[in-house]
């Protein structure tokens, strides 16, 4: 007959086995949890920088385009796309990831010009058109959030399908003289 080892508890070395193998059972989907969750953050928080970057990078260009309230903003918000776009192509999530973007600015008559499907949101106000006051511009960058993670919570039940990244960047409009 075999002798059985037992530990300082009084429990068999094969008990204490099954107890490890019933642990890693029990505490392998969690670690997993944490572990997806802590990658999917850090690239959204990687993707959030890239688009603040975008529409920064968006709204200094057409602060500094002269002519903007004689020209066509349909023409402008379609050129800031394609910089929008080229700029998330660098960055490595392929041509086209934006959704759209959309302007805003005070200049001569003002208003808001979109390209794609960045919806408006509940955005403050623009400042007032007076004597003194800054013109401004305003460009809002939207990106799904798909695009940036990969969404592997989702079978946790943490679906990003639905989710977009917003940028919002305000600058003072200096093409031209008032």
């Amino acid at each position: 007959m075999r002798a059985t080892k037992i530990d300082s508890m009084g429990r068999s070395l094969r008990t204490q086995r099954g107890i490890v193998a019933f642990e890693a059972i029990v505490w392998l989907p969690i670690l997993l949890i944490v572990l997806f969750s802590i990658v999917e953050m850090g690239l959204m928080l990687v993707g959030v920088m890239h688009v603040s970057m975008a529409s920064r990078i968006a709204a200094r260009e057409v602060s500094i385009t002269s002519g903007l309230a004689s020209a066509s903003s349909s023409v402008i918000t379609d050129d800031l796309r394609e910089t929008v776009d080229l700029y998330f192509e660098n960055a490595g999530y392929g041509p086209s990831a934006s959704l759209g973007l959309r302007l805003q600015h005070t200049v001569g008559a003002g208003g808001s010009f979109a390209s794609g499907e960045c919806e408006a949101e509940s955005d403050p106000p623009l400042p007032e058109i007076m004597t003194g006051a800054p013109r401004a511009v305003r460009v809002v960058v939207c990106l799904p959030a798909e695009v940036v993670s990969p969404n592997c919570l989702a079978q946790f039940g943490f679906d990003l399908s639905n989710c977009r990244i917003h940028g919002v960047t305000t600058f003072p409009y200096l093409g031209e003289s008032p």
